[in-house]
């Protein structure tokens, strides 16, 4: 399967939508999701200033997809005794 582009990357508030968006996917039980639209540096931009990933800054925006998206896989894998096992921890 190719990379799903969503076309999110330059609307507003993108980096939200496409969080909730891959979310709902990894919610599902996706094993691997490929973004898409994103430019590694300028010269691969499709549109003029448009979406890229070659700063740190640009890269912590990205973070709160791939946030998302972990945390929505997660949930149901963790132990139901987590509240517990963390409260305990360093006693």
């Amino acid at each position: 399967m190719g990379s799903m582009h969503t076309g999110l990357e330059e609307s507003k508030n993108g980096f939200a939508k496409q969080a909730a968006y891959f979310a709902e996917r990894a919610k599902g039980g996706v094993g691997l999701i490929v973004t898409g639209g994103v430019a590694p540096n300028r010269a691969g931009w499709t549109s003029p200033f448009g979406s890229k990933l070659s700063t740190r800054s640009e890269a912590k925006q990205h973070q709160l997809i791939t946030g998302m998206a972990i945390i929505q896989y997660a949930l149901p894998h963790l132990p139901s005794n987590l509240p517990f096992l963390l409260s305990n921890l360093g006693n």
